[in-house]
């Protein structure tokens, strides 16, 4: 259990971010936002989602199957590219300090197509702890 004080303390961090962030939002795009909230997925990590107009108005050409697949790819592609300029920026360590890492962007649970089998092939240099990791993945349908 937290105490009165930490809990006072992760509410001000929460507010902090999620002010940061909306106002982000709100800031780098033309959209009118008429829904916000603030969520926390079933591993309790804290993240933000907004609606616009715009966005609405986009969804409605599409059913919810073709909304929904639209929305996963380019999420878990926008994913996949913040881990590459991430690891690109030396973050994950360079050389062999790179090659004890593995990075990847996933489902979870995975949905068993594969690809988070491709996107660790993508993002991680050829290593013995890659070969570890990938034989724990699913392997894409191709193969």
């Amino acid at each position: 259990m937290c105490t009165e004080k930490e809990n006072e303390e992760l509410m001000e961090v929460l507010i902090t971010a999620a002010r940061a962030a909306f106002l982000s939002l709100k800031e780098t795009t033309k959209e009118h936002f008429y829904f916000y909230v603030f969520v926390f997925d079933e591993g309790m990590h804290p993240y933000i989602s907004a609606w616009s107009y715009e966005a609405l108005e986009k969804s409605i050409k599409l059913s919810d199957d073709e909304l929904y697949e639209t929305e996963w790819k380019v999420r878990i592609e926008l994913m996949e590219e913040a881990m590459k300029r991430l690891d690109a920026s030396g973050l994950f360590g360079t050389r062999k300090e790179r090659e004890c890492v593995v990075i990847n962007a996933e489902q979870a649970p995975p949905d068993g197509d594969g690809a988070e089998y491709d996107r660790a092939l993508r993002l991680n240099p050829s290593s013995a702890l890659l070969s570890e990791y990938l034989e724990t993945c699913e392997t894409p349908e191709s193969d």
